[in-house]
């Protein structure tokens, strides 16, 4: 009995200890509280919902404490609520969420100094976030920077463009998201040299012209692109110094006016799907000579300037007005795709004049064709056909047909007295491939280059020291980063006039690494493009698109845990960065002690010592109840 009551006694004691025990292991071993799984919300180009870690709110005090000189650097930035502030210089990879239903006011505009900058929206998009300004562009774009935007973009006041380059700009790329509005007097306005825009299913328009361009471009539409007001025009492009390309894929391109005013020297139009349309004229040329495709249809007239023009009609394509290919004698019409069931490739609804060009038919599989059968190259018989081809045969797969224009259609035909299939060896044909290379950019050959039709010529392109190259657009399509890579292209089996240009930009002067380490104790390594490592001891300067190398090492009673980059987190102490084309900034994250660095050794002796605690409390109160 008397031990039981001893043993009542202790029984707080030892609690208390315990407790103590406790309380220091768990102070030991408390992980940090972790950050939000999901992160703040954006809209991607796709209109797809994504999540972004590490986003500084940006409201009105934000703005105000960078004064007198607004600059924002790499980061990610959050306006939720109205800003209004003068102007704003982005230098590096900038990107800013607008949240829905908010508008951040820059009274003249935002410059894009150097590297990137993205304007997202916010979803839902009931009413999506808007930049606006008043009396600048609201894109001021550098050399060599880019430009995404899925939210609203406006300029207001004469003069003013949603998205401005000017004549000393080269080398830039607009993307307009699912999403994006940019609108202004024209919603892309540029004058310089190099510029590659996106529009993939937003809507760029102007109350002049959707897109207005004086330099050499690639325009790559599957949106809206419009000019709004009496005499707009949907695209204006100007290419003095270049060749600008335009291909529309399931998209529109339209204006009151013309649909595309084209005045380049050379490059082209594509007309994958989608439509081209104008009030007078779909499409006006007055270049140097086009290549021109279409495959959907245009609604206005085609008006294509006396020189030597590539055109295709591919098979199902029309043309609600006029169409003429000009009078120079040079100039080819082919026709591409399988004409079947109706033998029919493309119908026109107004006025035709096929000139005196070169006329040809892509070869299809033609053994159901009888004699005296007809294949309708263009219906024009709601107008009127003038114009006399240079060739009045046309050889198909073997087989020969006469050419000819009637009832106001141009027609092939299948003779009686042919029985096909006859073996004609067909007149050698010339036709031309024009190279051309930018500013830091080569081309080998270069210049307009003669190949015989069914021969292949091999093209070589390279970027000068300092500058990297930035697209390779065969006939108006940009080739895949691993067909850049290799450095040449070939033009197979030549049927048709062709055209290739190179562009580049200079290399990136501002490529670093920086490592933080974020948690615990260790230190990093790290190779340039497979040099030995070496240990990070501070900010690295790095050439543009090198390959480095990283691995964490734990000091000792601690264990890697992982690195993060903007909210991506890799879970292996080794992680190689291919292509670097921009900043690395990383922190790395080890464990093994709490949170203010105790290591699992120093945790064990503090726990040891609590036992030991215990046991001589324990000690001490029996004795002194004995």
């Amino acid at each position: 009995m008397t031990r039981s009551k001893r043993t009542v006694r202790l029984l707080p004691t030892v609690m208390i200890a315990i407790a103590l025990a406790a309380a220091m292991a768990a102070a030991l071993f408390a992980a940090t509280p972790a950050e939000a799984a999901d992160g703040v919300q954006y809209t991607d180009i796709s209109g797809n919902t994504q999540y972004q870690d590490n986003v500084t709110e940006a409201g009105q005090a934000f703005f105000d404490g960078l004064a007198p000189r607004f600059e924002l650097n790499d980061g990610w930035f959050l306006v939720a609520e109205n800003v209004n502030i003068i102007d704003l210089v982005t230098v590096g990879d900038v990107s800013i969420i607008i949240a829905d239903g908010c508008v951040l006011t820059v009274d003249q505009g935002i410059t894009v100094a150097e590297g990137s900058l993205c304007i997202y929206s916010q979803p839902p998009i009931s009413a999506a976030g808007k930049l606006t300004s008043g009396r600048g562009h609201s894109i001021s774009l550098g050399s060599g920077s880019s430009f995404t935007n899925t939210a609203t973009v406006s300029a207001f006041g004469d003069g003013n463009h949603a998205v401005n380059g000017n004549a000393d700009t080269s080398d830039v790329r607009v993307t307009n998201g699912s999403t994006g509005i940019l609108e202004g007097e024209c919603g892309i306005n540029f004058t310089g040299s190099s510029i590659i825009v996106s529009n993939t299913g937003g809507l760029i328009q102007g109350l002049r012209a959707g897109i207005q361009i004086e330099g050499s471009a690639y325009v790559q539409n599957s949106g809206t692109i419009e000019g709004t007001e009496d005499g707009g025009i949907g695209i204006y492009a100007t290419g003095t110094s270049a060749d600008p390309w335009i291909d529309n894929f399931n998209g529109t391109i339209r204006g009151p006016h013309i649909g595309i005013y084209y005045a380049g020297t050379g490059g082209g139009i594509n007309n994958y799907s989608g439509t081209i349309e104008g009030g007078g004229h779909g499409i006006y040329a007055d270049s140097s000579g086009i290549s021109f495709r279409n495959v959907a249809l245009i609604k206005g007239d085609v008006a294509l300037a006396d020189r030597a023009n590539s055109v295709v009609f591919v098979a199902g394509s029309a043309i609600e007005g006029g169409f003429t290919i000009g009078e120079d004698p040079s100039s080819v019409l082919e026709f591409s795709g399988d004409p079947r069931p109706l033998f029919q490739y493309s119908t026109v609804g107004g006025n035709v004049c096929v000139g005196a060009a070169e006329v040809s038919v892509e070869p299809f599989e033609a053994a159901d064709m009888q004699q005296s059968a007809v294949i309708v190259l263009i219906d024009g018989s709601t107008g009127t056909m003038s114009g006399t081809p240079a060739n009045f045969v046309l050889r198909i797969g073997g087989y020969e047909f006469e050419l000819s224009v009637e009832d106001n259609k141009l027609i092939a035909t299948l003779p009686q007295t042919v029985t096909p299939p006859i073996s004609v060896t067909p007149p050698s044909k010339e036709f031309f491939i024009t190279a051309s290379a930018g500013p830091g950019a080569a081309m080998s050959p270069e210049g307009k280059t003669t190949v015989t039709a069914g021969d292949s010529r091999t093209f070589r392109f390279s970027a000068s020291d300092g500058y990297t190259l930035l697209s390779v657009a065969v006939d108006g399509v940009s080739l895949s980063a691993e067909q850049v890579a290799s450095g040449s292209y070939t033009f197979f089996d030549v049927r048709a006039n062709h055209a290739i240009n190179v562009s580049s930009r200079t290399l990136r002067s501002d490529i670093t690494l920086n490592i933080d380490i974020a948690g615990g104790k260790g230190h990093a390594e790290y190779s340039v493009n497979g040099e030995p490592f070496l240990p990070y001891t501070g900010t690295v300067s790095l050439q543009e698109f090198s390959n480095i190398f990283l691995r964490a090492r734990a000091d000792t009673g601690y264990q890697f845990d992982k690195w993060e980059e903007e909210g991506t987190v890799y879970e292996t102490a080794e992680i190689p960065k291919y292509h670097v084309g921009a900043p690395v900034h990383l922190e790395l994250y080890f464990d093994g002690g709490d949170s203010d660095g105790v290591p699992l050794w120093a945790a064990a002796i503090l726990l040891l010592f609590a036992a030991i605690g215990i046991r001589l409390i324990l000690r001490s109160k029996m004795s002194s109840i004995d």
